[in-house]
């Protein structure tokens, strides 16, 4: 996805200033960061059939993390 993620093919950066295009950027890395932990929560819920939504805690990328690092 490259390191504005699947946000960046949809803004036009051409004809910003290069303050207008940083502002624009922080806000690329904003939905990425919303999305990613919205994609934590999911994978976190999923075979559990008593709860309909799951929400997003930092220990749960907190363990994602650790759970990546132990499998390299």
């Amino acid at each position: 996805m490259g390191k504005y993620g699947a946000f960046k093919r949809d803004f036009d950066f051409s004809g910003l200033s290069p303050l207008e295009a940083q502002k624009m950027l922080g806000y690329v890395e904003l939905m990425n960061q919303c999305m990613d932990r919205a994609r934590i929560a999911a994978n976190n819920a999923v075979g559990n059939y008593r709860n309909y939504y799951c929400r997003y805690e930092q220990k749960m990328e907190a363990d994602l993390t650790l759970a990546n690092y132990l499998t390299c």
